[in-house]
């Protein structure tokens, strides 16, 4: 995955504009577009921008491992009634 690549992604996923992510990484936003374009950051703002893109792509997996289980108390059926509904 391209440097590019990891920066869209973690636009998409954060939300942020690409204003907000040069804030973010303390660099001016045409540095940003830069390597969108494909000018590759200095290896200080590349091993910034991979610890950002870990830590995006954990959140999901995190996410879904505080979640649980999911049970289905009453299956449905369209044929039959439900428990609590009168008969």
């Amino acid at each position: 995955m391209t440097t590019a690549d990891k920066i869209k992604y973690i636009l998409q996923k954060t939300g942020w504009t690409r204003d907000q992510f040069a804030t973010e990484m303390s660099v001016t936003t045409p540095s940003v577009y830069n390597w969108l374009g494909g000018r590759p950051p200095r290896q200080r703002m590349l091993d910034k921008i991979d610890e950002l893109y870990e830590q995006t792509k954990d959140t999901k997996s995190k996410v879904l491992a505080q979640r649980g289980k999911i049970r289905i108390l009453y299956p449905y059926y369209s044929h039959q009634s439900m428990p609590w509904e009168r008969r």
